[in-house]
């Protein structure tokens, strides 16, 4: 599958996640996140917009549970993009472009989304400058 992961790097976090090495997650989502699984990483913060962009992309590894609330993801083969991208762009959020989706997280995209999306970000990456 591809989804989205919401891993925050420039802000703190409740989570136990370590940056393009384990994704910390809560066991709502346990079913929605295996390994193999294809993903976009994405920084989000509802109150401020600088903070809300895509980073990186990856491949879910080994999943396990440590407690009974502790879900985690080893990440492998994951790739940063060369400068962050915004997530919402004037035509919406962008791995919804040309897609009646609804955005949940994690949101499931499929694979034509997934590799759209990816050539969309590596492309606009590459063209960006830091926040």
């Amino acid at each position: 599958m591809y989804i989205i992961l919401s891993q925050r790097r420039d802000i703190e976090s409740q989570y136990k996640d370590e940056l393009f090495s384990v994704y910390h997650f809560p066991p709502k989502y346990r079913n929605q996140i295996h390994a193999g699984d294809l993903f976009i990483y994405y920084q989000g913060d509802r109150y401020s917009r600088e903070h809300r962009y895509y980073y990186g992309t990856g491949r879910v590894g080994n999943v396990f549970q440590t407690g009974v609330d502790d879900y985690y993801a080893e990440l492998v083969d994951c790739h940063s993009f060369k400068s962050v991208v915004p997530i919402y762009m004037d035509s919406g959020y962008i791995e919804s472009l040309d897609y009646q989706t609804v955005r949940k997280s994690p949101p499931r995209l499929g694979r034509v989304q997934y590799v759209l999306c990816l050539k969309w970000l590596q492309n606009t990456s590459l063209r960006r400058q830091e926040y």
